[in-house]
């Protein structure tokens, strides 16, 4: 994440991070001064200082102040629920571009294995996904503290919000693009809309971020890397394992077929019609597989935008999934999981937005001239990333039924560095 000019760099030296700031020096030698002259707390970094309290606490202005400070009471709330939401962000921000780091470094190394062993920046990596994950239903919890104040309660305010929108969020944007949602394919933004809902620095802000290869797109990458589905060194077992996957899935496929005939025969159902529905669903069933193993079907379905993945990412996605079992690959599991938890809490968190929006105005239209909860709702449906690792399930086969791997290939998934533990 280097050269961004919106977030401090973490590539800073640990002796760089060592010095105090110039403003808590400057409060350290004021406390000392007045411990000189009176019973004033001790020299050193003092807690008020450090967490620049004051300032906090001064930054909530409520645009309903009268001349006389007065100004209507769930106003405070509005302010202090979305000024928490905007600090959370920052910190999920702080936590995705080290994951953006870490992703970009890696698509350099020269093993990409030495990722996945010892103290691997993949552990570093998981570590901040958890925390973006634990950190996902306060921010929940915060619209339910919201929704504490009644509809009337909020009218008393709402106009003069007029035209601000929590569209104009450009940290959330930044997630967005962090993740993968871009404006690029999205039916309900563009740059231009962008641009003129934002002051120039703060699209400048999310622009950058535009600009740069997203989560999804790094994490394509980096599964293309990975070389597990074919052992091409001179003294390994011939190995193909996309050829025995296939297998494995057509002798599935022919099972469930079998037992739908079979169950319709015992039953003594004479309905040639369910039948034919229930064979069809085992019929989707290849063509989806098939569409898989084609690479022109794949490239086909990329274009029309069903896929975004290539080939290549899917199925080493798949045996990630598949013999997650095996100690190396029990990071990349991880990790690909918590991408998809991430990106459905997000989309929760939407959804529970446009509930509370519907709740506040009904179908009133929104103070940034949507439509309102409306609006909320259809970008909660619209708007996700990480679509082909959230479809890997329909790929995936009962562990009873998975093509064996050689030796070889398993000696090499279940070696783990003895450095392997905290990040």
């Amino acid at each position: 994440m280097s050269g961004c000019p919106y977030i401090n760099s973490p590539e800073r030296s640990l002796s760089q991070r060592s010095t105090p700031s110039h403003r808590l020096q400057e409060n350290m030698r004021a406390r000392a001064e007045a411990t000189n002259r009176d019973q004033s707390p001790p020299p050193g970094t003092y807690y008020s200082d450090y967490l620049q309290i004051s300032k906090i606490l001064d930054c909530q202005d409520p645009v309903s102040a009268d001349e006389f400070g007065t100004y209507a009471h769930e106003e405070l709330l509005f302010i202090i629920v979305h000024q928490s939401h905007e600090l959370w962000f920052k910190l999920i921000i702080s936590d995705l571009s080290r994951v953006h780091e870490i992703l970009s470094r890696t698509l350099s190394s020269i093993d990409p294995l030495k990722w996945m062993s010892g103290e691997s920046e993949l552990a570093k990596a998981i570590a901040s996904l958890e925390r973006i994950k634990a950190i996902q239903p306060m921010l929940i919890q915060k619209l339910m503290v919201l929704e504490t104040m009644t509809p009337m309660e909020f009218l008393e305010f709402r106009d003069l919000l007029v035209p601000a929108s929590g569209f104009q969020s450009w940290q959330f944007r930044i997630i967005e693009n962090l993740l993968g949602l871009s404006t690029k394919g999205r039916s309900n933004m563009s740059h231009e809309y962008m641009r003129k809902k934002f002051s120039p620095e703060d699209y400048e802000k999310v622009k950058f971020w535009e600009d740069q290869l997203s989560l999804e797109d790094l994490t394509e990458k980096w599964l293309e890397q990975m070389p597990w589905l074919n052992s091409s060194r001179p003294d390994d077992v011939v190995f193909n394992w996309t050829e025995q996957y296939k297998t494995a899935v057509d002798t599935v496929l022919d099972s469930d077929e079998k037992n739908i005939r079979n169950i319709f025969a015992d039953l003594k159902i004479d309905d040639a019609e369910s039948l034919e529905n229930e064979l069809d669903i085992v019929r989707q069933n290849r063509l989806t597989f098939n569409s898989l193993f084609n690479a022109e079907e794949h490239e086909e379905m990329t274009r029309r935008g069903i896929r975004k993945f290539s080939q290549k990412a899917i199925l080493n996605a798949i045996f990630a999934f598949l013999y997650r079992d095996l100690s190396a690959l029990h990071s990349p599991f991880r990790f690909l999981t918590l991408l998809v938890e991430i990106d459905d809490g997000f989309t929760s968190w939407r959804y529970r937005h446009a509930q509370m929006a519907h709740r506040m105005i009904g179908r009133k239209m929104g103070t940034g001239a949507t439509s309102g909860a409306d609006h909320l709702l259809r970008v909660a449906q619209q708007n996700s990333s990480f679509k082909d690792l959230r479809n890997l399930s329909t790929f995936l086969l009962p562990l009873s039924k998975l093509p064996p791997l050689p030796p070889n290939v398993v000696n090499l998934l279940r070696i783990q560095s003895p450095q392997v533990g905290g990040c």
